[in-house]
């Protein structure tokens, strides 16, 4: 809570230069208001034994999402009573998650709730790039290392320390991948604020933008390009990144195309723009590219309404399910674990044709063991029964099956710009969901990214035990 005050002081700055003095008052009280709460929460314990075993990192991964949101959620409550808590909470857990579904339209946001929510989405990507390097390897949730980094490793007891240490280390990394967007896309000919913003979201792969309307109205091709350099960099692995700016040799330089998740990323992008040219045709190619980056980084940005719009929904649900590295701010499966799958799959097809052969699968020059694929079916297994629960509680709460499945993915995979990019018969828009619709929406971006197995383990008798 301290952190989310301290933000908003800082966006109070922001109202101030942008003589809001109402917003300037509602960040300041807000701010002051959580600066109390955390302060007494630290005061009170202070004095607790610390102990970092796997329950207590669960636990403090599922408060972490579930709480923090709600502090960041009262500005958009204290502008928009009328609208109800709910739907600044909604907004706050899409940015946050940088799912990318605004719950309000956002010509009607007030220039600093904007930035904001921009704000929201960095502190957001860097939280989730910096769990899944801490917390989630320590959590040793897949058994085939999906979380694991060289780079960041960690020692027994290490948990908590070293994590306010290796977030410096990803803001740090995210921060300047930022701000040179921000200079490139403004020198292009972007609208400063605009640039600002989309570079935030950018990195973040977060998908909120500071306008409603496609981004080919008001961002030059120039421009356009540099964030979808910033979305690429957010969907990739961040340990890979930090190498190339620390040791700066050009062997790390080739990684970031040499790295297996890597190309994968890059075959996908190219793959959907070839494949939406049989849609759109030739004369679409720029905006067709531009998209296809967006959507496989599950930024999901629309610039063009003639591009991925005209792709049947079914592949592009299948996309946003993919994911993006592992060790980055995208949502989705990962591609490791796809990876992964198919590794296994090809080595079982070997084995039936040569049965007395012994076929290890190998992975990045080590042998992984048949058991550690375990986790991975146990995930998409849980992934599944979430995604179908959550097609079951929005068809529950109004939606019709198409909706409540688009919605689903959407939310679970945390890559909201999905919603629009189908083109819904029903014309149905964030904004237009229910308060019901939204609670449930909510709940599966949480879900998407405190990984669903870790949501599962709280089903368990023998986690309450511990």
């Amino acid at each position: 809570m301290i952190l989310i005050a301290v933000m908003m002081a800082a966006t109070c700055l922001v109202a101030l230069l942008m003589a809001d003095l109402k917003m300037v008052a509602v960040m300041g009280v807000t701010a002051i208001g959580l600066s109390v709460l955390g302060s007494l929460f630290v005061l009170t314990t202070s004095k607790t034994p610390s102990r970092e075993t796997n329950s207590d990192a669960l636990i403090f991964l599922l408060l972490f999402w579930g709480l923090i949101p709600i502090g960041a959620a009262i500005p958009y409550w204290l502008t928009f009573p009328e609208l109800g808590f709910l739907r600044g909470y909604f907004t706050a857990v899409s940015a946050i998650t940088t799912t990318g579904a605004n719950g309000y339209v956002v010509e009607t946001l007030p220039s600093t709730l904007v930035y904001w929510q921009s704000f929201l989405q960095f502190f957001g990507g860097v939280c989730v790039a910096t769990f899944a390097v801490v917390v989630l390897a320590a959590l040793n949730l897949t058994g085939t290392g999906v979380h694991r980094s060289a780079l960041f490793t960690l020692k027994k007891g290490e948990l908590f320390t070293r994590l306010i240490g290796i977030g410096r280390v990803v803001a740090g990394v995210y921060a300047l991948i930022a701000f040179v967007c921000f200079i490139l896309m403004a020198l292009g000919g972007a609208p400063v604020f605009e640039a600002l913003c989309l570079s935030l979201s950018g990195i973040s792969t977060g998908g909120m933008t500071p306008r409603s309307e496609d981004l080919s109205l008001y961002i030059p091709r120039f421009s356009t390009l540099v964030l979808v350099l910033a979305c690429g960099f957010g969907a990739m692995n961040v340990s890979v990144i930090w190498d190339v700016l620390r040791l700066r040799s050009w062997v790390n330089i080739k990684r970031l195309v040499t790295n297996i998740e890597h190309r994968t990323l890059i075959a996908m992008g190219v793959g959907l723009t070839l494949f939406g040219l049989f849609y759109a045709g030739l004369q679409n190619l720029f905006p067709l590219f531009v998209e296809a980056v967006f959507f496989v980084s599950t930024a999901g940005f629309v610039y063009d309404p003639i591009s991925l719009e005209q792709i049947p929904s079914v592949v592009l649900i299948s996309i946003a399910l993919v994911g993006g590295s592992a060790l980055s701010t995208a949502g989705g499966l990962k591609i490791i674990r796809i990876i992964l799958l198919f590794k296994q799959l090809a080595t079982d097809i070997s084995r039936s044709s040569h049965p007395s052969r012994v076929l290890p699968v190998q992975f990045k020059h080590r042998r992984v063991p048949d058991r550690a694929f375990l986790s991975i079916w146990l995930y998409f297994f849980g992934y599944t029964l979430v995604f179908g629960a959550g097609i079951v509680w929005l068809g529950a709460a109004g939606l019709n099956f198409t909706d409540s499945t688009t919605i689903s993915v959407a939310s679970l995979a945390n890559i909201g710009p999905l919603l629009p990019s189908t083109l819904p018969d029903t014309g149905l828009t964030w904004p237009d969901l229910t308060q019901m619709q939204m609670l449930v929406s909510s709940a599966l971006m949480l879900i998407g990214r405190v990984e669903v197995l870790a949501v599962l383990v709280l089903m368990t008798p023998s986690f309450w035990r511990q």
